[in-house]
C-alpha cells in the first residue's frame, strides 16, 4: 500500500506543478487524463510487488451481470443525489448558506444527472478501480470504517494540489477548497460501502460521476467562512448516516450477499 500511496500522490503533484508555478487553471481535458493516474499505478504496483490474481479480480471489474450493473447505477445516482439535496435543505433551514440565484428546473436537472453520470464514468472509472477496488483489498485486517477512512484520507490528501491550483488561479476561495477537500473524507466511505454492497466497482464509479454542480443547490460563494465549515459538517453526517444505512439496511432491489457488516 505504501508503494501505491507514494507513487500516486507524486504523480499528481508533478502533474499540477507547472499550473502551481504558473498559477494557472489545470485545464479539463488534462483533468480528464489525470483521473486515471491511480489506476495506472495500480497496474505499476500489481506488476512490481503484488504479482498475484487477474486484473478484473483487483479491480472489482464483473458487475454480476446486466440488471446488478444496471440496479448498482440507478442506487449510485439516487443515493449520491439524495445526500446533496438532504444536505442542502439542512444548511438552508439552518441558514447557514443561500440558495443558488439561477437553477435549472426538475426535469432538466435530472436528465443532465443521469446522462453525465453515464458519460463520466468512463473518467471517474480509473480513479474507483484503485481507491475502491484495488487498495482495499491490500488492507483485508482491517474493518470497514477504518479502511474506507484510511483510502479516504489519502484519497483527499491527492487531490489536494489539484484544489490548491484552483486556489492559485482564482477560480476558486480558499475556504470552498478547503471545505470542498475536506468533504472528500466523508464522501469515500459512501461510495466504498457502494462498492462493497454491490461487491464490485461500478457503483462507486457512477456515483463518483454524479454531476454535483446540479445538485449543489446552494449559493457558496456568498457563504461566510463559519457557513462554510457547517455546511461541510452536514456533509460529514449526513454521509456518514447513509454510509451506515446503505451498509445494514435491507431492500427488495439492493443485493444482500455483500453486505459488510
Amino acid at each position: 500500500m505504501a508503494l501505491f500511496v507514494i507513487l500516486v500522490l507524486t504523480s499528481m503533484v508533478a502533474l499540477c506543478l507547472p499550473f502551481l508555478l504558473t498559477r494557472t487553471e489545470v485545464p479539463a481535458w488534462l483533468l480528464l487524463i489525470g483521473r486515471w493516474m491511480p489506476a495506472l499505478v495500480s497496474l505499476l504496483v500489481l506488476k512490481l510487488a503484488v504479482r498475484r490474481g487477474t486484473l478484473v479480480a483487483w479491480w472489482r471489474l464483473r458487475p454480476g451481470g446486466w440488471r446488478r450493473l444496471l440496479i448498482g447505477y440507478a442506487a449510485a445516482v439516487a443515493v449520491t443525489s439524495a445526500v446533496a439535496v438532504i444536505v442542502f435543505g439542512i444548511g438552508r433551514l439552518l441558514g447557514l448558506i443561500a440558495t443558488a440565484p439561477e437553477l435549472p428546473g426538475l426535469l432538466v436537472t435530472a436528465a443532465t444527472v443521469l446522462v453525465t453520470a453515464a458519460l463520466l464514468s468512463l473518467s471517474t472509472l480509473g480513479e474507483e478501480v484503485a481507491w475502491r477496488a484495488f487498495l482495499p483489498q491490500l488492507l483485508p485486517g482491517l474493518g470497514f470504517w477504518a479502511k474506507a477512512s484510511s483510502i479516504g484520507l489519502f484519497w483527499m490528501l491527492w487531490h489536494v494540489p489539484l484544489h490548491a491550483s484552483y486556489v492559485l488561479a482564482g477560480v476558486m476561495p480558499l475556504s470552498i477548497a478547503i471545505v470542498s477537500t475536506l468533504t472528500l473524507l466523508a464522501v469515500a466511505p459512501l461510495w466504498q460501502a457502494l462498492a462493497d454492497r454491490f461487491g464490485s466497482v461500478w457503483p462507486a464509479v457512477f456515483a463518483h460521476a454524479v454531476p454535483l454542480t446540479p445538485l449543489v443547490l446552494a449559493d457558496l460563494g456568498a457563504a461566510s467562512v463559519p457557513g462554510l465549515v457547517g455546511y461541510g459538517l452536514i456533509w460529514a453526517v449526513v454521509s456518514i448516516l447513509a454510509t451506515e444505512l446503505l451498509r445494514t439496511g435491507r431492500s427488495h432491489f439492493l443485493p444482500q450477499e455483500e453486505v459488510h457488516r
